[in-house]
């Protein structure tokens, strides 16, 4: 095997690579190949990158690389360039220890050119043979990593694939010259074989194309790829895509593909999408560092991929969000039970991380192709899905909306809140009618130990209520620790946030840090004022906005809203609203 190898862009930083090739290279400073080259060498190598831009081909240079212990090593530089990682002009590197290469030069051009077919998402099976020792080994080249198929004799295995009728009828006599092509050291390999390649049952047909790697005696090998001959309306195969490195699902750019395909080939088959990541993941990083964070993803995945089984595809979108596609799946009960299972062994596995307890959860945001009226497509389908994970944040996170569009809802599911819909608490009725009968009685000077009142009773840090002066809106009542000039609402206005109040003038934000990526502006404010979470209500007279009241969480970040919180304070800021209005109206 020839594992020294990684993937960088322009700028010398490493996207992935083999283990051994960071075995190989050593410690790096921000992932950066620049701080293992030698300093004479630096400029060499970027004009090289530079080069290889400008004209595609491959390139071969020496240079020095520096150990961790500061020692110079004479190195010999393969790079050739890729065109399928990203939007980033990006390069397969391979690296060689010139001292410690006996090998010709051509065996590394060659060996190289094998790798570089595997970075090919249709041709990402490999095979070698060397006939000195009888050896074959089969992996999935799967974002530069190495997923075994098989590693042992070629004589064992081919004489397991024949025992086992592992091959199609038709196909045996192509096996069989296969196998011989293999072990009489063939120039060029070229077969189609149908064959139970993964021993899971599955005959599938393959283009099978390698080529000898080297022509001295000493290091004979044979290599190639194997590929499938036709992957139309087989939706089922999945090994014909690349994988995340890390976590082993399929990669964003396979998981959007698998994606438009079903989507866009379907007929009376059911296609659901899903997106979901890690509720307060960003505290784990924070309190427990980013290796920690990285296990918690790859749990994450195998959470996901166990509860999904052989029911469709997952796929890692970035950091901690995933893709889910569910095939032939229609039943509403059935599609909850997946994300249930989902969202329970989540809640299980991160409630403590170590010995520290996290509580970290999962939302989503799920849409089944059967429940929209039109526009089935895969842009369609994602936007509303994400939506739905959004919204699943904003009603308290640990919990999936399933979209249906027919039904003009969002069926509720492992949550107390549907669209637009609080559950009351038992307690809140009394505890509503005693505060509304004090404002009534004692009119806006009521407002002050009303807002006390729910302060303390609901553990709200800060109650403000801002009233329209002019064209500004100044804090008239206040609660909390708040330090003059420094309490504003500007962000409110903001068209991204002020379009999201629902039809009772209502915006709840459970946590803050859901805003950061949605609304950058909106969330940089808040956090200005500290605020972690908060409600606002828009306190109208007819279609005048005449104030704004708003409820902030400031010092706990783990604290979120309650159902039957929300209900009671949307009344209450309905009649402290009313009593304002009528105080104004008097004054005129």
């Amino acid at each position: 095997m020839f594992n020294n190898y990684a993937v960088i862009d322009e700028k010398l930083k490493i996207l992935s690579g083999s283990m051994e090739f960071f075995k190989f290279v050593g410690t790096l400073t921000f992932d950066s190949l620049l701080s293992k080259i030698n300093d004479n060498d630096i400029q060499f190598f970027k004009d090289t990158i530079t080069d290889l831009i400008n004209d595609g081909t491959k390139k071969e240079i020496s240079i020095e690389l520096i150990d961790d212990d500061g020692t110079n090593r004479p190195c010999y530089i393969i790079l050739s360039p890729l065109n399928d990682f990203g939007e980033r002009k990006t390069f397969l590197l391979n690296v060689y220890d010139i001292k410690q290469t006996v090998e010709d030069v051509s065996v590394l051009k060659r060996r190289t050119e094998l790798l570089q077919m595997t970075v090919d998402p249709d041709k990402n099976i490999v095979f070698e043979y060397t006939p000195t020792n009888d050896h074959m080994y089969i992996y999935r080249c799967s974002s530069l990593n190495a997923y075994t198929i098989y590693d042992g004799s070629l004589s064992d295995w081919s004489d397991f694939i024949l025992k086992n009728k592992k091959t199609a009828p038709e196909s045996e006599t192509a096996f069989h010259m296969f196998i011989s092509d293999l072990k009489r050291n063939a120039g060029v390999i070229n077969s189609e074989i149908s064959l139970d390649l993964f021993n899971d049952g599955s005959v599938k047909p393959y283009i099978i194309e390698g080529f000898r790697i080297v022509d001295n005696t000493s290091v004979q090998m044979t290599g190639g790829t194997i590929s499938y001959k036709d992957i139309t309306n087989r939706a089922d195969i999945l090994t014909d895509f690349t994988y995340d490195y890390m976590t082993g699902v399929l990669d964003k750019r396979s998981i959007v593909k698998y994606a438009k395909d079903r989507i866009e080939t379907r007929t009376n088959q059911s296609v659901i999408l899903a997106i979901l990541d890690l509720d307060f993941f960003k505290d784990v990083n924070d309190v427990l560092g980013h290796s920690t964070g990285d296990s918690v993803i790859i749990e994450f995945s195998k959470i996901i991929s166990s509860c999904i089984k052989d029911a469709g595809a997952v796929g890692r979108f970035g950091g901690d969000e995933f893709m889910v596609i569910l095939d032939n799946v229609s039943d509403v009960a059935q599609i909850k039970e997946y994300f249930k299972a989902i969202r329970i062994t989540t809640e299980r596995a991160f409630k403590k991380i170590g010995t520290k307890t996290m509580n970290v959860t999962t939302s989503i945001g799920v849409v089944p192709a059967d429940n929209l009226e039109d526009d089935i497509s895969y842009g369609h389908m994602f936007q509303i899905a994400d939506a739905c994970l959004y919204m699943a944040k904003e009603y308290g996170r640990n919990r999936y909306i399933i979209y249906d569009d027919r039904s003009k809802k969002l069926l509720r599911i492992d949550g107390n809140v549907t669209h637009g819909k609080f559950e009351k608490n038992p307690q809140s009725s009394k505890y509503v009618m005693s505060l509304t009968q004090r404002l009534f009685d004692e009119g806006v000077n009521a407002i002050e130990p009303t807002i006390h009142d729910i302060s303390e009773k609901y553990g709200i840090d800060n109650i403000v209520i801002y009233l329209k002066d002019g064209e500004e809106y100044k804090p008239q009542y206040i609660y909390g620790n708040v330090e003059d000039g420094k309490k504003n609402i500007d962000y409110i206005f903001a068209d991204d946030y002020f379009n999201k109040f629902d039809e009772n003038g209502c915006m709840v934000v459970f946590g803050t840090a859901s805003l950061e990526m949605r609304m950058p502006n909106v969330y940089r404010l808040m956090r200005e004022q500290s605020i972690n979470a908060c409600i606002h209500y828009l306190m109208k007279k007819g279609d005048e906005l005449i104030g704004v009241i708003s409820y902030e969480i400031c010092l706990d970040p783990s604290r979120y809203w309650q159902d039957y919180e929300i209900f009671t304070l949307v009344i209450l800021s309905q009649i402290m609203s009313l009593v304002i209005q009528n105080d104004q109206k008097s004054r005129v």
